[in-house]
């Protein structure tokens, strides 16, 4: 990719004199080029963020993730945005009849993002994947079922453009708290 030497959107954030927050002229320079950037590599066939190792048990899970977040968003010199980070993008089936896309269930087990960006289906699908590693041998989880369509896709990286725009907007990202399972909470009654 070519070089940016202006630096992440999360530098952007960190350093501004607004209390963290981006000017409304500067979102309306920066979130069509995000939204663009998202278009585009669901175009190419991909989800941006999902996960990239499966460990064979719950006790061994790691995961390396990759979400749509401000740090995965660089500036070149004339303040263009690109998406960066596609070492673990998941590809996309086939389209629904209702043109909607899902991952693989395979990209689905385990939960993966920044847990303020993270979306509610991921939270969902790592819970109804552990139930199922209690329920069945995970070598027929992970092999007879892993074509079958997982639980989410496209919806997570648009909920996460949204939480970056509020976090742009506000300062602070709309699900903080002070630890991860309060966050997850808290992303978990969205509606709320």
């Amino acid at each position: 990719m070519d070089y940016a030497e202006g630096g992440t959107l999360w530098d952007v954030l960190e350093s501004s004199p607004y209390d963290g927050r981006i000017l409304e002229t500067d979102l309306q320079w920066w979130i069509p080029q995000a939204v663009n950037a998202i278009h585009w590599c669901h175009s190419q066939g991909f989800a941006h963020r999902y996960v990239t190792s499966v460990s064979h048990t719950r006790a061994e899970s790691t995961t390396a993730c990759s979400d749509v977040k401000p740090h995965n968003f660089v500036l070149t010199s004339d303040a263009h945005l690109l998406l960066i980070d596609f070492g673990s993008a998941a590809p996309l089936l086939s389209p629904n009849d209702d043109g909607s896309q899902r991952l693989p269930r395979q990209y689905c087990l385990i939960p993966c993002g920044t847990c303020d960006y993270i979306s509610p289906e991921i939270l969902l699908a790592h819970e109804e994947a552990l139930v199922a590693l209690d329920m069945e041998e995970e070598d027929n989880l992970l092999t007879s079922k892993s074509e079958e369509v997982g639980e989410y896709g496209l919806e997570t990286d648009w909920w996460s453009l949204g939480v970056l725009v509020y976090e742009m907007a506000y300062g602070i990202a709309p699900f903080f708290a002070p630890d991860i399972r309060s966050t997850y909470l808290r992303i978990m009654s969205h509606e709320v």
